[in-house]
Parts: structure tokens; sequence; C-alpha cells
């Protein structure tokens, strides 16, 4: 299972994220994804809903916290706006069971 890491830093933008402060607070598996496409004006926009498994001694709000961290990106890091980067942010995190969370992240691009 791929490291759930909680970002404690926030100096850089997300595309050079890895420059920043992480621990890393347990281990995550995706059981299941879903995309829903709600274009809305011509814009191209989604949703993803998850369903993972998380192994952790740390506690429910630091697992949520890395959750949002890993499925969290904004910010390119282009000179230039409407460059098509997409963005996208956790809008709902739910623990389902013991060790299983829902997870809604939704996306745009940069236009």
């Amino acid at each position: 299972m791929p490291s759930l890491n909680l970002r404690k830093t926030y100096k850089y933008v997300d595309s050079c994220s890895d420059l920043d402060e992480w621990v890393t607070v347990g281990e995550f598996e995706i059981l299941w994804k879903e995309r829903v496409d709600t274009d809305k004006d011509g814009y191209e926009y989604w949703a993803n809903e998850y369903l993972i498994k998380v192994s952790s001694d740390s506690s429910v709000d630091e697992v949520i916290a890395a959750l949002k961290s890993e499925f969290t990106y904004w910010g390119c890091h282009h000179d230039y706006d409407c460059c098509g980067c997409p963005l996208l942010s956790v809008s709902n995190i739910t623990k389902v069971s013991e060790d299983n969370y829902y997870l809604v992240q939704t996306g745009s691009r940069n236009y």
C-alpha cells in the first residue's frame, strides 16, 4: 500500500510540494473509484468518488487531514494563466467503518 502522508508546511505551490515538510501517518489503498462528469457553462468539471482503506495508528483527524493533503492539488507553476492544469480539491471525507473512508474530490481545469 502507498504511504499516507500529511503535509506539515505550505511554503511551495502544489506542483513543488515535495519541497515542503511531510510526515507519514500510515498507508492507504483505493478500494473503489468512480468519476462523475459535471460539465457546466462549457467548462470541464468533475467529481471523483473514492472508497479508501487506511491503515494508521494516527487519530481520525490526522488521517482526514492527510487524505486532504494527498488528494488536493492547487497551483501549477506556469508563468501564465489558463494553462489547462487540473485543480483538485476534497469536498467531503466521511469515515464509514473502522478502516474505510469515503472521499469526494472535485476537479476543474485552469482555463
